[in-house]
């Protein structure tokens, strides 16, 4: 997997909006979707027309199409002028605005968190096209940076990073106004001969970032969070997909397990990420899906469901080692197996077996809890066969 992402901001590239077109090359485009999702928000500072929100450019209208991409979407705003792109993955956020004035400059920001080893490359490429000085959000406050001095951002020392430049200028750019008496003017123009080239790059590049992001939520990389040895913790191959989340608000005994067949809208429900990700590879017309679920009450642990067979399930619970504080509460944390089964081995009276396992790795730290930026043992994870 190709982890660097190029940001293509070419002029011709980056020309927008003023265009009917319903679809784009490269992908379907669905008009008039999600318009209640405008953004908006108050100004923290300015600079060269572009203005810094509590998180991300404004746009002041509704979206008027969506292009799907992997695990995401890039939405436009014609009227705005602008578009944006964004996949969330787990405790993993990407997202990016691109906006035209009329001072025909693009502005664009960018928003990082829990990228860890991935939020690096994707920075660089980012800054590669800004053309002036740049403010950078993080979590030690807000910084200035003069545009020959780019090369000292980086993502050290900090889980959220958000950015704002003006990634191109000499755009060519006009009001759109309506005639009468008075004439009015109402929104910025970019050319509309690049708008499908703008929407076929950016949504490339989204989906680049995006599938590069869920590329790393397979459960053998969950396994290899708890332990050096991945032969005495691993998925057994029937399991498609894990969802660590979740909770149930009962008050119930120490554990519960349950295991059901599933439809196609209970596995849409229970494992959203892993269908938008992976899709119809799901489902197989000679296998049963099951849905094998535990409840327990404390929210450090994990669990590996490592062994399908003949009338048995066995899942490994397994906690961090050192003296822990499990914190233990009236409710259930719910995790979920997605288990194929094409042979008949099981069905929903298969006897659920649960061992116990102490990670070496995952550790409790002084308070007595474990570090949720160590191990991530919630959200979702499916089979590595599915990565595209």
């Amino acid at each position: 997997m190709n982890n660097i992402i190029k940001f293509t901001m070419a002029a011709g590239v980056l020309a927008l909006i003023g265009c009917s077109d319903s679809n784009v090359s490269g992908a379907a485009i669905e008009g008039n979707a999600l318009a209640q999702n405008s953004s908006s928000s108050s100004n923290v500072v300015s600079s060269s027309g572009v203005q810094i929100p509590n998180g991300k450019i404004s746009f002041d209208t509704p979206p008027t199409a969506r292009v799907k991409v992997t695990g995401g979407d890039v939405l436009v705003y014609k009227q705005s002028a602008g578009a944006r792109s964004q996949c969330d993955v787990n405790n993993k956020h990407y997202s990016s605005h691109v906006q035209f004035s009329l001072d025909s400059v693009a502005h664009r920001d960018i928003s990082l968190s829990g990228l860890g080893d991935k939020c690096e490359p994707i920075l660089e490429a980012f800054l590669k096209t800004c053309e002036s000085n740049v403010f950078v959000l993080n979590s030690s406050g807000l910084f200035y940076y003069d545009y020959p001095n780019l090369n000292d951002i980086t993502c050290e020392n900090t889980k959220d990073i958000f950015i704002v430049c003006d990634a191109m200028h000499g755009i060519e750019t006009y009001e759109s106004c309506t005639d009468g008496n008075p004439s009015y003017c109402t929104s910025v123009v970019v050319d509309t001969a690049f708008f499908n080239n703008f929407v076929s790059d950016l949504t490339k590049e989204t989906d680049d970032i995006c599938n590069s992001l869920y590329a790393d939520m397979t459960l053998d990389n969950y396994s290899k969070q708890f332990t050096e040895n991945v032969d005495e913790l691993s998925f057994d191959d029937h399991v498609l997909a894990f969802n660590g989340g979740g909770a149930i608000y009962i008050s119930a005994p120490d554990s519960i397990t349950h295991i059901k067949e599933i439809s196609p809208q209970e596995v849409l429900e229970s494992f959203p990420k892993t269908v938008q990700y992976v899709g119809n590879s799901l489902f197989s017309e000679n296998c049963k899906l099951y849905s094998v679920s535990l409840g327990i009450n404390s929210y450090y642990y994990g669990f590996i469901l490592n062994k399908v067979s003949k009338d048995s399930i066995e899942i490994t619970k397994i906690a961090p080692s050192g003296n822990c504080e499990y914190g233990n509460t009236d409710f259930l944390r719910k995790a979920e197996f997605l288990v194929q089964d094409c042979d008949g081995l099981i069905d929903e009276n298969t006897e659920i077996t649960i061992n116990s396992y102490t990670s070496s790795i995952w550790k409790c730290g002084e308070y007595g809890y474990p570090s949720d930026d160590v191990i991530e043992q919630h959200g979702e994870w499916f089979h590595s066969s599915f990565v595209k």
